[in-house]
């Protein structure tokens, strides 16, 4: 891992993102992680152990005697010590007073830890890692064991660290977790002998700590697991803690894949532990079972290899107490230096390393070099001045990745959390899934014939989701503050946040002449949020992040977190200039993996670029709906009897200002401009159908590799927009307007365990994306996440999310439109200076369509291919409603100031009153 010695406070190196930790490991297979105590891995934020699989970590971030108060550095050799609350520093000068208290307050976060997730309703398993930071020195014990136990300082530290494994283990049976836990206790080397009377005792190993002799690798482990490990047994089998990640994986039930050599490989990667859980739980090493282990220190120097119970050394040097005044009482003695040859012990006789018997035994010697060539050709030895071909470099901290500084893209990718394989984890399907989330742009609900039976699209791919999945039939974008109404959207999508909380805003007022227009300052978003952004958070959770999608018009910060990113808007009408592009970037990340054998899930943003105008549709498709890319403003399209029917709320224009008519949509759209004729408007559908059609295919080409990879049915599918579309309906074109054509977007899930064919009302937004996305596969969501899952509504326990629906448009004037829905009500209120105020009040389950009164007209009504009844229209002004439009009026207003929406309509309350 090409960490070769003890990280200090100052430098700026530490474990790499790309090594696998068993908290990693674990976390994929649907484990709860904590970590309480001495991580000593990297102390910079990208090596702390919240980015290496830890879902809360409290401890130091090194050695406890890495401060101020050692005993033989020089001044300034060491800062303050530092202890750590996930990735903030909750004390930055950590006393010897508050090291009196450590192993006390590293046992009461362990047992909270165990409480909790002892308890949880989900059942999900956990995973501890309780490293306490003594009896390492400096010595400090809390006042209830200062005193007590024999042995002095060491004695007292020892008997509290025992304590504390007393409470963990009576936490564990208080949650009925005692007998179905393994509890593993061991320790990270032997004893660091300088130290005298605060060191402990190797017994009659030679040597201890720094050494590679018995006394410094030989360390106690007692495992625990009632049922599994046969109570008062003992081994004598050797073991390294580098077997814990595989035996542990294979504890969980799936064990990692070896390569043809036998080496256990993690997310594509060899690592040197062996699956001895066998030997762990008291079996016996089979004949044919690996049993060697190299033994390497400072500077990378291989200093012994050892096959069973032969241990060779190779010529080097090392450091020894004998001869040497031990220190005492926190003191350490100095010591001196001896050297050994090249020899050999047999440890099954000589324990002590006290017999060099390489003369006697030189076939076992020539066997062990040859281990140790092929060691050193693999991983290097600076003892013979090998560098190896299989050593692996240390993370390097970025420059941005500072303990003050954000984390950087590539630190994101650090942050992965490799994921193997999987066990069971409260998912619907019981196995850790993929995610394959596919959002196109400017597409309405009622294009499809699931929501709208009249509908001529062809779409069998989407279709079939549909039936193998659960359509919502009220799916919701929250709004948006400028006629881009896609960049707030699709922010909320990856950060979850509601739509005055994002970290961008209305367009600041025009300055005075001369002077630069502010930028906006967003005053509810929290810093840092593109770390917790959707391909952030899927990161550090394991996932291959991929992204395809347009370019623009989103959030860059966010899309920058992918790990694979392919982006360009394709709006033409060949497979280069088309959805087809996008289609191909999604197969070719599918291939790669297939070829490397990458077993990480994924998550695949599968955004494509079309039904957004510029509508090009392929030739194939046009033909089929009777369409032209038509381009001559001054012309109308020809007519065709394949064309779409026009909208059922078709109207020639709206028949009010709606504080935005001269947005680009309204005006300047190829093919459109500002006609609203039903001869264009039907090319033009015709036009979006057939890039529906086109997008169909695309899905259909992505779903077919899925399946031959076997992987389709452990992938969640969903199927959305950013927001819907006009296309002359009311009399628009565009997505600025909040009637149920535009406000609303389709969605469709499928994935194990959504009953086929199921409905639902949803009540969501697509700001609950990230929040579901956490909830379906185990992840947690991070903090700054305001969505709300629907997981409850997939698996049919609740109708809906939320009872009211709040909605915003004001990329023109001010205060623009707002739309609140709750049940079958449903309420616009536009005001600008030029429009005046307007209020539109639908019973949604009446009247679908939104019929108003100019929909009556008769000669629109010839035009209609579906006729209103008297009562579907607004009823805004109709004194029957009169209760229910305060009402609801009230209840916008309510709306408005839960989601601190800016602004006020001339008969609200101003705010903050």
């Amino acid at each position: 891992i090409g960490i070769h010695g003890a990280l200090s406070p100052r430098v700026t190196h530490g474990l790499s993102g790309e090594e696998t930790t068993l908290a990693e490991l674990l976390r994929s297979r649907g484990y709860q992680t904590s970590m309480v105590g001495k991580w000593h891995l990297g102390h910079h934020r990208q090596f702390l152990p919240i980015r290496h699989g830890f879902d809360e970590y409290f401890g130091l971030p090194y050695s406890n005697d890495m401060w101020p108060y050692h005993p033989s550095a020089k001044p300034g050799t060491y800062p303050p010590l530092p202890l750590f609350e996930n990735e903030e520093v909750i004390d930055a000068e950590v006393s010897p007073e508050d090291q009196t208290t450590l192993t006390k307050r590293y046992a009461q976060r362990a047992v909270d830890f165990l409480k909790r997730a002892g308890t949880d309703k989900d059942g999900r398993p956990f995973f501890l890692y309780l490293a306490h930071s003594m009896p390492h020195v400096p010595l400090f014990a809390s006042n209830s064991f200062q005193g007590k136990a024999a042995g002095g300082l060491y004695g007292d530290v020892v008997a509290e660290i025992d304590a504390s494994v007393g409470s963990v283990l009576t936490a564990l049976e208080e949650t009925g977790h005692l007998d179905d836990t393994l509890v593993l206790f061991t320790s990270d080397n032997g004893p660091w002998l300088s130290y005298g009377n605060h060191a402990g005792s190797a017994g009659s190993f030679r040597e201890g700590k720094g050494t590679t002799f018995e006394g410094g690798v030989r360390v106690p482990c007692v495992a625990r697991l009632p049922g599994v490990i046969p109570a008062g047994t003992v081994s004598d089998e050797s073991l390294m803690t580098i077997d814990l990640l595989p035996s542990l994986a294979q504890l969980t039930g799936q064990p990692l894949k070896t390569d043809a050599e036998g080496h256990c490989i993690v997310r594509g990667k060899k690592i040197d532990g062996h699956d001895h859980l066998d030997l762990f739980c008291g079996g016996k090493r089979a004949a044919d079972a690996p049993d060697t282990y190299h033994y390497y220190y400072r500077k990378n120097e291989l200093q012994a290899v050892r096959k069973g119970d032969w241990k060779l050394f190779f010529p080097h040097g090392y450091r020894t107490m004998q001869g040497q005044e031990l220190g005492q009482d926190g003191k350490p003695g100095r010591y001196t230096q001896h050297k050994i040859g090249e020899e050999l012990f047999n440890l099954s006789t000589d324990p002590h390393e006290t017999k060099d018997v390489a003369k006697q035994y030189p076939k076992v010697v020539e066997q062990l070099q040859a281990i140790a060539e092929t060691a050193r050709a693999d991983l290097g030895d600076s003892l013979t001045k090998r560098k190896g071909n299989g050593a692996r470099p240390p993370g390097q901290l970025s420059k941005q990745n500072g303990s003050k500084a954000n984390p950087s893209k590539s630190a994101e990718k650090q942050k992965a959390i490799p994921a193997r394989l999987v066990s069971q984890i409260p998912t619907l399907s019981g196995r850790r899934p993929n995610i394959l989330f596919i959002i196109v742009d400017d597409q309405s609900p009622f294009d499809f014939k699931f929501y709208n039976s009249s509908s001529t699209l062809h779409a069998p791919c989407i279709e079939k989701l549909a039936r193998e999945g659960m359509v919502f039939d009220a799916a919701y974008h929250m709004g948006a503050f400028s006629g881009a109404v896609c960049t707030p959207s699709r922010h909320m999508v990856m950060c979850g946040r509601t739509v005055w909380h994002l970290p961008i805003g209305p367009k600041m007022p025009r300055p005075e002449k001369g002077k630069p227009r502010q930028p906006y300052v967003a005053p509810h978003c929290p810093p840092e949020l593109e770390s917790n952004t959707l391909a952030a958070v899927f990161n550090r959770a394991g996932y291959d992040t991929m992204r395809t999608c347009k370019r623009g018009n989103s959030y860059e910060k966010a899309n920058q977190q992918f790990t694979v990113r392919n982006d360009a808007s394709k709006r033409g009408g060949t497979a280069e200039t088309g959805s087809q592009w996008h289609g191909d970037q999604v197969i070719n990340f599918l291939t790669d993996r297939e070829k490397s054998g990458d077993e990480d899930p994924f998550l695949i943003y599968f955004g494509l670029s079309h039904p957004h105008d510029t509508r090009d549709g392929t030739p194939q498709y046009l033909a089929k709906y009777g369409s032209t890319n038509h381009t001559d403003k001054k012309e109308l399209p020809a007519s065709h009897a394949k064309q779409p029917p026009v909208p059922s709320n078709w109207l020639p224009h709206h028949p009010f200002d709606n504080t935005h008519m001269d947005v680009r949509d309204e005006v300047s759209v190829s093919g459109v401009w500002g006609n609203r004729d039903t001869q264009t408007i039907r090319n033009e559908i015709g036009r979006e159908y057939a890039c529906s059609e086109n997008i169909d295919a695309q899905v259909e080409r992505v779903l077919e590799k899925l399946t031959a990879m076997g992987e389709v049915e452990n992938t969640w599918i969903f199927y959305t927009s950013d927001h819907g579309i006009a296309i002359g309906r009311h009399g628009l074109q565009g997505k600025q307007n909040l009637y149920e054509h535009t406000w609303r977007v389709p969605l469709i899930v499928k994935g194990p365990g959504v009953r086929p064919g199921s409905r639902m009302l949803g009540n969501t937004y697509l700001g609950d994306t990230l929040a579901t996305l956490c909830a379906i596969t185990g992840v947690t969501p991070p903090s700054t996440d305001e969505g709300k899952s629907f997981l409850p509504v997939l698996e049919e326990k609740t109708e809906t999310v939320r009872d009211v629906l709040y909605g915003v448009y004001c990329g023109g004037q001010k205060p623009g439109m707002r739309s609140v829905r709750k049940g079958d009500w449903k309420l616009i209120k536009y005001e600008s200076p030029s429009g005046g105020l307007h209020t539109q009040l639908f019973n949604i389950q009446e009247n679908p369509h939104e019929f108003l009164a100019e929909h009556h007209d008769p000669t629109v009504l010839k035009s209609l291919p579906e006729q209103p009844t008297a009562k579907q229209k607004n009823l805004a002004d109709d004194p029957e409603f009169a209760t229910t439009c305060s009402a609801m009026e009230s209840l916008l207003l309510e709306q408005m100031i839960q989601h601190d929406d800016p602004y006020r309509f001339s008969d609200q309350p101003m705010k903050d009153n």
